[in-house]
């Protein structure tokens, strides 16, 4: 099944324009949503910083390209990890990273110690939160689809 660009639009919405949502790794660095628009295929925020004197706020927005080539690589079936699909991207890849892990149904987790994202539409967690798969997940990712289907619920964890 694929993950179109209208369907990642939509999920990111869901989260609610207005919204903040932490990174995956810190609460002091925050995304929030400021617009979805699905005609234009664009997510428009804002990044906030507390690490700084004063806090560091900054805008900016997402391509239609760039987003499509998300959507593409969570089709994949694998976990993909966001700097090496956007080929970096600094503070606005991890805004992005952090609105699609409060999606429903992107999950996270750590291949050889580095964060990655994984899509699957047959399992949700809520919105507005990150769910976490075990270490141990990835390497089994690739088994039978009856069999991980079976099985996903023994990968989620708490945050590592």
């Amino acid at each position: 099944m694929a993950y179109t660009l209208q369907q990642l639009l939509s999920d990111v919405q869901a989260i609610g324009v207005g919204q903040t949502v932490p990174y995956i790794t810190t609460d002091q660095k925050r995304g929030r949503l400021d617009a979805v628009d699905l005609s234009q295929g664009k997510i428009s925020f804002t990044f906030l910083n507390d690490t700084t004197t004063p806090p560091e706020e900054e805008s900016g927005s997402f391509s239609q390209d760039k987003l499509l080539l998300v959507a593409n690589a969570l089709s994949s079936g694998e976990a993909i990890n966001i700097d090496a699909v956007l080929n970096g991207g600094g503070n606005k890849r991890s805004v992005l990273e952090a609105f699609l892990a409060h999606t429903e149904h992107v999950f996270v987790c750590y291949v050889n110690g580095a964060k990655h994202l994984f899509w699957t539409p047959q399992h949700a967690h809520a919105v507005g939160s990150i769910c976490y798969l075990a270490p141990g997940f990835v390497a089994n990712q690739y088994v039978a689809a009856d069999q991980m289907e079976s099985d996903f619920q023994q990968w989620l964890v708490q945050q590592p």
